[in-house]
């Protein structure tokens, strides 16, 4: 299947069933990420004349749960593992976690009368590879980021193991879909799968809810301890997501205490929207930035929109990625932004710099270069973040994310009952 056909095709009205399909949407988790947020919304505004949309979540808690539609029903895995016997004591073994959740998710598949499955994340993928496979259900599989560096991340046995069976994984899913190009060639590469045949999928933005969430209050920081005695007006600096290593958060520490070091009379003050395993690391770190220069962490919020109408420049520092939702979030809210050029999705997202300032992954010296332009003169930034909401809204909003999805459900059906 190319990436052009789900863009294309429109569903025909004539064959509309009298029983609507159900699409089981999996989760890991309600905490905010990526591509729980993307999922959730892509639920929101699925057509309910065509489908009936249930979840199915691993870990049923965190904020996200309350943004779930009320007609949507959510179905939490673990009651299905300990309902069933053998799934339950597969569970209690070393190294079987997976093989009991096939049988609960075979279980459940059956039970709920799915027609068709969609899924992200590779974990996901994995899990419900065997079930979907062996009940014939068609299956959705959307990758969000760098392949190799999931199944290095996860593998429990040989890493070529670990690899054959991610591809055979994927290569079962009737849909390979990915959230760029960038990435769709780069699965298809460290995959060896056919790339003509994986489908494009963008994330999608719905800009009217962000922006009216984005009117909300927030706590905002202190910053007299980032000011000068004349109070200046301090540049605030933004950065959303898990807080690790490969999201580049100590290049952009650097960059930042080098700016600060060149403008001591500036105050300046970066927010983190966020949690991870780098946290307290960064906050030690913190402890030794120059006086100008202030961290503030504000843990992970339901809604993180409030942050960008806050921030005078957005930063992504990361050293990889899919397709970040958080710089389109950024960009739909007419922040000004700055984003590595990583591996995948940067790019294609700003047009090659069209849309906002590029600079290599790794570079701190880059980042600290493209922050002291905004702060000597922001203009420019600023004039290309009206021309980035425009690019936002025309090519990635909500609606068209979600009719895309809503042709390729449709085609599988079809050719299903075919």
């Amino acid at each position: 299947m190319s990436d052009e056909s789900p863009q294309t095709a429109c569903v025909d009205s004539k064959k509309f069933p009298q029983v609507r399909p159900r699409v089981l949407f999996a989760l890991v988790s309600f905490h905010p990420g990526g591509a729980e947020r993307q999922t959730i919304e892509l639920i929101r505004h699925l057509d309910r004349t065509l489908f009936e949309p249930l979840i199915v979540v691993l870990d049923g808690t965190g904020p996200l749960r309350g943004a779930v539609p009320e007609d949507v029903r959510v179905i939490e895995l673990a009651p299905i593992v300990q309902n069933h016997r053998l799934s339950r004591w597969l569970g209690r073994l070393p190294g079987c976690g997976r093989l009991s959740r096939w049988l609960a998710y075979n279980q459940l598949l059956l039970h709920e009368k799915i027609d068709v499955v969609y899924q992200r994340v590779y974990n996901l993928t994995l899990d419900l590879s065997w079930p979907t496979w062996w009940r014939l259900i068609p299956r959705v599989s959307v990758c969000v980021g760098d392949q190799q560096a999931e199944i290095e991340r996860y593998a429990k046995i040989h890493p070529w193991v670990s690899w054959r069976f991610a591809r055979w994984a994927y290569r079962t899913a009737d849909v390979i879909a990915a959230n760029s190009n960038e990435l769709r060639d780069q699965v298809a590469r460290q995959l060896h799968l056919p790339a003509e045949e994986m489908v494009v999928l963008v994330n999608g933005i719905d800009i009217e809810q962000i922006t009216e969430l984005s009117r909300q209050d927030i706590p905002l920081p202190e910053i007299a301890s980032a000011s000068t005695a004349g109070h200046a007006e301090p540049l605030k600096i933004l950065t959303v997501g898990r807080i690790d290593e490969a999201k580049g958060y100590l290049d952009l520490a650097q960059a930042l205490i080098d700016v600060a070091r060149r403008h001591p009379s500036k105050p300046m003050i970066w927010s983190i929207v966020g949690t991870g395993p780098l946290q307290e690391r960064l906050q030690q770190l913190a402890k030794e930035f120059p006086q100008n220069l202030t961290l503030s962490c504000w843990g992970s919020l339901s809604n993180p929109f409030p942050s960008y109408r806050w921030a005078d420049l957005f930063v992504l520092p990361s050293h990889s990625e899919g397709s970040p939702n958080v710089l389109l979030e950024a960009m739909a809210l007419g922040c000004p932004v700055i984003s590595t050029n990583c591996p995948c999705g940067p790019q294609e997202i700003l047009e090659g710099g069209e849309y906002g300032h590029l600079v290599e992954p790794h570079a701190p010296d880059q980042l600290a270069q493209a922050m002291e332009e905004f702060l000597n003169d922001p203009a420019p930034a600023r004039a290309l973040s009206i021309r980035a909401q425009e690019h936002v809204a025309t090519k990635y909003s909500i609606q068209m994310a979600t009719r895309r999805l809503e042709a390729v459900l449709w085609k599988l059906i079809d050719d299903q009952q075919a």
